[in-house]
């Protein structure tokens, strides 16, 4: 039975019979009411009715050729709105009007009143009769869909405004799903006691427990419009003991505010951090990057990805996928094929390896250079100097000397906010592969730049998916220490703002993104937990490790010296250029390929202590009159053949570590 209904439902013919049908008898109908209420209480006149049965056919002859001019036996029952019923009002007004123009060129003795009359009826009758198949169709499929028994879920929603009626909207027609409004809680105080689709709008967020036990609420949608992440926060904490699903409606931020059902999901870290939304203009960032062979390393990586994958956008000639790892590299190869039908090219090796680059620079001849490589684990590089040393250091120096001699227009240093004021060898190294940049960015043609943020969500090595991890096998959650603050970015958002500071300013600059407030890292981990549904302290105990060797409690974006520039970014700072001795550079770093050559992890701390006269790594004596005193030479100190070029000095200290380097490439 319920298999011939839907087929009934769906047979397209079977639906215009019907509806054509109908709409004949309501026209009828509606013609022959006005007659009666022009001359109700009298009957009607001979004539007068004589004309209305000659003329009938004519009318419903008129309105058919109408409605099917006007596309109204196309539309779906169960979809109808209001443009079907603006098209309906127009074929009704257009069959009265033609109707209007046969009756009074003709000398039939038809009333006038009958004209208008019947006009308005025909409007609200059919009009009517669709809403009304909207709802029974609803009904019917709905039910059919549901298995027997099937329970429903209520749903709370959190939120009154263009979003949250919208998702209400479509939860009242979506059949099958299995849903069942039950209201609505806003801050809002002037919706409180409304009604919207029949569901009363209970109060404010902070009824939302007696609101959730008092109608069985199985799940809660938050629909707040460019919700903060303290809103979110606040939330969860609300929610921490109820029984319930917390879900989110995405926003997509693009002003559209058609939602459904299927944008409804689970909460997510990155909900915590929400922030204004980042706005980019594609075609000034997409200007220096447009008809270009670009070249990403460490394209394997989790943000080296989302710059690929982002720069499809911006219409590069070329993409060169550079990385070390064999695999990583392969999964983003297939998936610009599969997903993007985009052929790049995968190029497997080592920034540590200058004549690779050399060859892959004269096959392929990049334009703009996006350098994500590195090594970016505190404690491992803490522990591991010497990779810090040829990866960071090493590796961005041979970036750019190939970078300077096939004179590229654009290069890009993805940075980190613990390069300032480190106190890890990670960050002390990302903090002289900034000064290299803009030592060199201030002699070259070409624009070199490099963009500082903080740590990056869902990223390797994050600790989100750490924490995420021993909540989901039921161990204790262990951080450092309970004060621990950091700065948070989405992948997606910092990859923006990194193309959107390539576009920007002179060469030689550090661009510091916006990252917003900082999370303590505790608290972070008990939204987690409660994300998961239990209980901080209750169901998921925390146990506080101690610093490790390398971090700070607070993260820092700029130096005391550098102040900040505004750009025309919101959410993009620089800072101001620094003027550095290339030469000295050069030759501390020489020092340094020197001792990761040799093994020597003391002699590589006292070494970053003089190039980066901020870090001060725990336990290291104070070095600072060796740092003043090769550190006073300026360039104009310099003999004049020195001076001339900082590409033969560093040729030189390439030649003389050759050897050095050779066997502990990584």
């Amino acid at each position: 039975m319920h298999q011939a209904v839907k087929t009934a439902i769906h047979n397209r013919v079977f639906r215009r019979f019907c509806l054509v049908t109908g709409d004949m008898l309501l026209c009828t109908a509606a013609y022959l009411w006005a007659f009666l209420l022009r001359f109700v209480p009298d009957p009607i006149p001979a004539a007068e009715e004589q004309a209305m049965w000659e003329l009938l056919p004519v009318l419903l002859g008129l309105r058919l050729a109408s409605l099917v001019w006007f596309d109204m036996y196309r539309l779906s029952w169960r979809y109808v709105g209001l443009p079907d019923l603006m098209r309906l009002f127009k074929a009704s007004t257009a069959s009265s009007l033609l109707f209007a123009l046969l009756v009074l060129t003709r000398d039939t003795g038809f009333p006038r009143s009958v004209l208008v009359m019947d006009w308005l009826l025909v409007v609200v009758l059919l009009g009517s009769e669709r809403l009304a198949l909207r709802e029974a169709t609803t009904r019917v499929v709905r039910s059919l869909s549901l298995t027997p028994g099937s329970p429903r879920r209520k749903v709370l929603i959190l939120g009154v405004n263009d979003l949250a009626v919208s998702l209400a909207r479509d939860l009242a027609r979506r059949s099958g799903a299995g849903y069942s409004l039950v209201g609505f809680l806003t801050d809002e105080a002037q919706a409180h006691g409304h009604t919207i689709y029949g569901q009363p709008v209970f109060g404010d967020l902070t009824q939302v427990a007696p609101v959730v036990v008092e109608h069985q609420v199985d799940e809660v949608i938050i629909a707040l419009s460019h919700a903060s992440g303290n809103d979110i926060h606040r939330i969860i904490q609300l929610c921490e003991k109820l029984p319930v699903q917390l879900r989110i409606l995405h926003d997509p931020w693009d002003g559209h505010r058609q939602v459904a059902l299927a944008q409804v999901r689970d909460v997510r870290p990155e909900d915590l951090l929400r922030r204004p939304p980042v706005r980019v203009d594609p075609k000034e960032t997409g200007n220096y990057v447009e008809g270009e062979v670009v070249l990403v390393t460490g394209a394997g990586g989790s943000i080296g990805s989302e710059l690929v994958r982002q720069l499809l956008t911006l219409k590069p000639r070329q993409i060169l996928l550079l990385g070390h790892g064999e695999h990583s590299v392969f999964q983003i190869h297939q998936e610009l094929q599969q997903e993007h039908g985009v052929t790049a090219v995968p190029l497997i090796g080592d920034v540590c390896d200058r004549r690779r680059l050399e060859q892959i620079f004269g096959k392929y001849r990049p334009t703009v250079v996006f350098h994500a490589a590195a090594h970016k684990h505190v404690p491992l590089m803490e522990s591991n100097p010497t990779e810090a040393i040829k990866n960071n250091v090493l590796g961005t120096r041979n970036l750019l000397w190939v970078s300077e001699r096939f004179d590229i227009k654009t290069f890009v240093l993805i940075s980190t906010d613990k390069a300032v004021n480190p106190t890890s060898v990670m960050g002390a190294t990302k903090r002289v592969a900034e000064m290299m940049l803009q030592a060199q960015g201030q002699r070259c043609s070409g624009r070199y730049m490099a963009v500082r943020f903080g740590n990056v969500l869902g990223s390797r090595g994050s600790v989100v998916p750490v924490i995420q991890r021993q909540i989901l096998r039921n161990l204790p959650v262990t951080i450092t220490h309970p004060e621990m603050v950091r700065f948070f970015m989405t992948i997606p958002e910092a990859v923006t703002l990194v193309l959107q500071a390539g576009a920007l300013g002179n060469s030689g600059q550090v661009f510091v993104l916006d990252m917003g407030e900082p999370v303590r890292i505790v608290d972070l981990a008990r939204d987690l937990v409660r994300l998961c549904g239990l209980v901080p302290d209750r169901d998921v105990r925390f146990r506080f490790t101690g610093i490790r060797p390398g971090e700070k409690l607070y993260e820092e974006v700029l130096t005391a010296e550098e102040g900040v520039v505004v750009t025309k970014y919101d959410r993009i700072r620089a800072a101001p250029l620094a003027q550095i001795n290339e030469r000295w550079l050069h030759s501390r770093v020489d020092a340094l390929a020197q001792a990761a050559a040799e093994g020597d992890e003391e002699e590589i701390r006292q070494l970053l202590a003089e190039v980066v006269q901020t870090y001060r790594p725990s336990g290291l004596p104070a070095v600072a009159s060796r740092v003043d005193a090769e550190s006073r030479e300026t360039e104009s100190e310099e003999p004049a053949p020195a001076r001339a070029s900082g590409h033969a000095v560093r040729e030189n200290g390439h030649r003389a570590l050759e050897a050095a380097t050779e066997g502990i490439r990584l």
